[in-house]
């Protein structure tokens, strides 16, 4: 099956999971098979670059393998980049690197339409546009109904 590729890290062991299992079946063990040690250096826990790579390594699993994109939802598709997209713009939101993120909530937005992504690329506050998104969300599934706005005669 190969090695790990470096093009993927950190999620490079996620792809060759996916290279095996396109050659192999898959079973289910319900029970501890490994450890897995888990710090502070870890290079999974870099919240910009494991979005990146799940990006890079779809990317590549739909060129390589192409009945993949056409045996999944072009909609499921859209959500997985989505919510890789979305995941690098927070860690660089979180890192104050702003107008960077701004760049991936758009990309956001041109795969879903998200309203959180829409609000994301006007920019501004951050958590002020996730309570908007929130309550946006909430209106649209019927939980919360609009506030009447009567017209103010000034």
């Amino acid at each position: 099956m190969g090695a790990f590729d470096p093009r993927f890290a950190p999620a490079d062991d996620w792809e060759l999971r996916i290279r095996i299992a396109r050659s192999y079946p898959w079973g289910f063990l319900d029970e501890v098979t490994a450890l897995y040690r888990v710090h502070d250096q870890n290079v999974s826990r870099d919240q910009l670059q494991m979005p990146r790579s799940v990006l890079t390594i779809m990317d590549a699993i739909c060129g390589r393998f192409p009945d993949v994109a056409t045996s999944v939802k072009p909609e499921q598709i859209a959500i997985a980049c989505s919510r890789a997209l979305r995941g690098a713009a927070k860690a660089l939101e979180h890192r104050g690197l702003h107008t960077e993120a701004r760049q991936y909530w758009r990309e956001a937005v041109r795969a879903t339409g998200e309203i959180e992504a829409s609000l994301a690329v006007l920019g501004g506050k951050p958590r002020l546009e996730r309570l908007v998104s929130w309550y946006l969300y909430r209106v649209s599934k019927g939980l919360m109904v609009r506030p009447r706005i009567d017209h103010v005669n000034q």
